[in-house]
């Protein structure tokens, strides 16, 4: 299912989609029925290792992700795959987990509440991520809502004549009354004593990946308590040479 899921982006997940996708031959098997889907299961476990090049063991460790596992590859491998929505979860996902990782604290930026251009973080949402970790890192905060932020960051992306650009609209206004200060995205990445070529090559912290996992053997033995592997193991198909 996780990898159906990954595929089709939300599509419908059921073996029979699954099979058709990886042309599985299934035309002696009759869907919903035990035994015939036990053995479809295995036929298209096979072909998932041969797609990924991999053991079942493997696949099922690759596969083992939340979605924001599934986010996290995709942000920064498969960018172009991410929708709009998912960045949107993936950075709320992404600001309930981001935690310092260094003591570098800045004192420009400690204690502060930063905001940036909501396209920016639409468009370049893994950078965003690395800009937010840095910030925290330093000392800051990071906010969503310009009326709890310190400091609004402009960036390429706000435009005065965008009208669907509410957040920069509402940045502009605090800034008229001397209630937000504003600094460019050029001056934030100086203070912090990077490039942007810089935090476009920096990776994200290590510990975004460690997730809780449901333990998963390596093969499926003889002894597993699961009906589909039991109908299989009946059918005569030894797991360990998969």
């Amino acid at each position: 299912q996780a990898y159906v899921k990954r595929l089709w982006r939300g599509g419908r997940i059921s073996l029979e989609a699954l099979a058709d996708e990886l042309k599985v031959e299934r035309d002696d098997c009759l869907i919903h029925k035990s035994d015939d889907d036990a053995e479809i299961t295995m036929r298209c476990m096979r072909a998932l290792c041969e797609r990924e090049g991999c053991s079942i063991g493997e696949l099922i460790k690759k596969c083992n992700k939340d979605d924001f596992g599934f986010f996290l590859d995709d942000i920064v491998d498969a960018p172009q795959r991410v929708s709009k929505n998912e960045r949107r979860q993936g950075l709320a996902a992404f600001l309930e987990r981001v935690k310092p990782t260094t003591k570098t604290e800045n004192a420009w930026v400690a204690g502060k509440k930063f905001c940036l251009s909501k396209i920016y973080e639409q468009n370049r949402t893994k950078d965003c991520m690395v800009l937010i970790q840095m910030l925290i890192d330093a000392g800051g905060r990071y906010v969503q809502k310009v009326s709890e932020c310190d400091c609004y960051v402009t960036c390429a992306e706000d435009s005065e004549d965008d009208k669907k650009n509410r957040r920069y609209s509402a940045a502009l206004r605090y800034m008229a009354t001397g209630d937000l200060e504003a600094v460019r995205y050029d001056e934030i990445l100086r203070r912090l004593g990077i490039t942007d070529d810089e935090l476009i090559s920096m990776k994200l912290p290590q510990y975004l990946y460690k997730r809780k996992r449901i333990q998963a053997d390596d093969h499926c033995k003889a002894d597993d308590k699961s009906q589909a592997c039991q109908a299989l193991i009946k059918k005569g198909h030894e797991f360990d040479h998969i």
